[in-house]
């Protein structure tokens, strides 16, 4: 099943792109961070306060690290 959801999602994800469609951080995507971070304007203003508030990177997993912290 996970195989075929990773085959299926850049397919999703490029018809959506027209739209400025924005990855939910907490579903599944298979977008690289560089594509990522255009889409959401406030995201350095969040890893700031991230550094701030979980400097110990509690809230943090391998997922977000390769895309949203990238």
């Amino acid at each position: 099943m996970a195989r075929q959801l990773k085959n299926v999602l850049p397919m999703i994800e490029a018809k959506l792109a027209p739209f400025g469609a924005r990855p939910h951080w907490g579903k599944l995507f298979t977008m690289p961070g560089s594509r990522v971070e255009p889409l959401y304007p406030e995201l350095a203003r969040y890893k700031g306060l991230v550094a701030k508030h979980d400097a110990d990177g509690k809230f943090r997993n391998r997922f977000l690290e390769s895309t949203i912290y990238a």
